[in-house]
């Protein structure tokens, strides 16, 4: 304890400049100035098909070509959404008609390098008069159905095309006892993910209560699909026929679509794509069943997507029943506390430099006070430019009080260091390079590189639009700070998620901290 209590001690003290100076350090202006751009070819209705494909050509793939194949679901009913997990995985573990979901899996397993099949949605970009990103209505999305594959291109790859196809086409997504097998597994899956990974779980139920998209990706990933799971497991053993004819109409309400829905994106070194062409335009011409709706789907850029009205009737009545600030309890010995709010309206502009001050906030405020302070094993803040929202992570947190009052200082730290210097604090000029880093990532791998493309060119985000964004990060300056610290300071409605215990959830009471509480080893809360 006594070697604890001097270390803290010495951590509290700054480091001298003169220590500091002797550090190599990477300076704002060691980084690039262009962002990195995925090299990409549209190619719009291939071979008159009414499909758009996008292409990438890498250095070398080791004859390994990727695709990315989207289908539009715009036509489900919204009140099965929160089935799609389960639909997606019983395209592949179904069967068909004419075989069994392990012969199916056989294919998949001997034509290709894996299948996945995932559903997706997305605000479409919305831009500025600067051509900045600015907070979209929520009315436009997109929401697909994406199927990820690879295969070795010299072959042409048409046997796992024919695969792709009848996952989409063919499944029989009315298999009782595949349908049990998929949620118990889902089930488990979920429990132990929910302590492991229970950031992403208070992060999901934060985003959740500020836009539709949030609101769907929590029904699909988050504790309502884990209470939903646990629900439908129950009807699908005791009232399958009502299950199953959900599942039959969604798959009909996909495979009805017009092709204009659908997009292809292909990625390879130039000896893989030519490899691939063949038997990515017998698919195209041949495999892919004819479109039986010819109402083409409209451009959700500029018309309302039709899930957002019932949509937002649901989000609305789902907020007003389960209240906010709530507490999800699961046998834990620690806390993930999240605190989100609204910075920005619809219309309003996000700027990179907002991203810097968050940065600056959650990599030094934050890692010092709550991981360095407190031993919580990881703390951030970042900001979710779709619904203009802003949210506060700690995992591990020893205490939920203390954590949220540190969460509610975060504003005033900028303040002090900030207000009436000049220039930017080394600190400061650190956070310019971790927002970089965070642009920028690691470099992508050859399998991901045609996914991204596909969902920039399906959220209709351009290359100019970014750049705008790496400029506004790069040139961030002192007033951008106090702009931002007006904003934090101003925050709409705050919610709090806290995933803990209820001893934890107890002494955070006898501190003031009322929350909703929800064990979430049930089937509601």
């Amino acid at each position: 304890m006594a070697e604890s209590a001097t270390l803290k001690d010495v951590q509290a003290v700054p480091d001298s400049p003169a220590v500091l100076e002797k550090i190599s350090t990477l300076t704002v202006a060691d980084l690039r100035a262009m962002g990195f751009e995925i090299p990409t070819k549209v190619y719009d209705d291939i071979f008159d098909s009414g499909i758009n494909m996008l292409q990438h050509e890498l250095p070398h793939t080791n004859g390994i070509a990727y695709v990315d194949f989207s289908v539009d679901i715009s036509n489900m009913n919204f009140q099965d959404v929160v089935l799609l997990p389960l639909f997606c995985q019983m395209l592949i573990r179904g069967g068909t008609s004419i075989e069994t979901g392990i012969e199916l899996q056989r294919a998949i397993d001997m034509y290709s390098g894996g299948i996945t099949v995932q559903p997706i949605v997305e605000d479409i970009v919305s831009v500025g008069s600067d051509n900045g990103y600015i907070v979209p209505d929520g009315k436009h999305m997109i929401t697909k159905i994406v199927v990820r594959a690879s295969c070795y291109a010299e072959s042409g790859c048409l046997p796992m095309f024919t695969v792709i196809k009848q996952i989409l086409f063919d499944s029989d997504v009315n298999q009782q006892s595949t349908a049990i097998a998929i949620l118990k597994k889902m089930i488990g899956d979920m429990e132990n993910d929910v302590q492991v990974q229970s950031h992403e779980y208070t992060t999901f139920r934060i985003e959740s209560q500020y836009g539709l998209p949030g609101f769907i990706r929590e029904q699909w990933k988050g504790i309502t699909q884990l209470m939903n799971l646990r629900r439908a497991l129950i009807q699908a053993q005791s009232d399958w026929s009502a299950l199953s004819q959900r599942l039959v109409l969604m798959a009909d309400a996909m495979r009805r679509g017009n092709r204009n829905g659908m997009a292809l994106s292909l990625t390879g070194d130039k000896a893989s794509l030519k490899g691939i062409s063949s038997g990515f335009e017998t698919f195209v011409k041949q495999i892919l069943p004819l479109a039986t709706q010819t109402t083409r789907f409209p451009d959700w850029a500029t018309q309302q997507h039709p899930w957002y009205t019932p949509g937002l009737r649901q989000m609305t009545d789902e907020i007003n029943a389960e209240g906010q600030n709530e507490a999800f309890l699961v046998p834990t010995r620690l806390n993930t506390v999240a605190k989100g709010g609204i910075l920005y309206e619809p219309g309003e502009p996000v700027r990179g430099s907002d991203v810097v001050v968050l940065q600056y906030i959650g990599g030094y405020f934050l890692y010092t006070e709550l991981r360095f302070g407190q031993g919580a094993s990881n703390a951030g803040v970042a900001v979710d430019i779709s619904t203009g929202s802003v949210v506060y992570q700690s995992d591990d947190a020893p205490d939920i009080a203390s954590t949220l009052e540190i969460f509610d200082e975060g504003a005033s730290f900028v303040l002090k260091e900030i207000q009436g210097q000049t220039s930017l604090p080394p600190e400061a000029r650190g956070a310019v390079i971790g927002a970089i880093g965070q642009l920028d990532g690691t470099a992508l791998q050859p399998a991901e590189i045609g996914y991204v493309s596909l969902i920039q060119y399906l959220r209709q985000e351009t290359a100019a639009t970014r750049q705008q964004f790496r400029n506004e990060v790069l040139n961030s300056q002192v007033s951008d700070f106090m702009k931002m610290v007006n904003q934090l300071g101003a925050w709409g409605k705050p919610n709090i998620a806290v995933i803990t215990n209820q001893e934890q959830l107890s002494q955070a009471a006898k501190n003031g901290i009322t929350l909703t509480t929800c064990n979430i080893t049930g089937v509601a809360c």
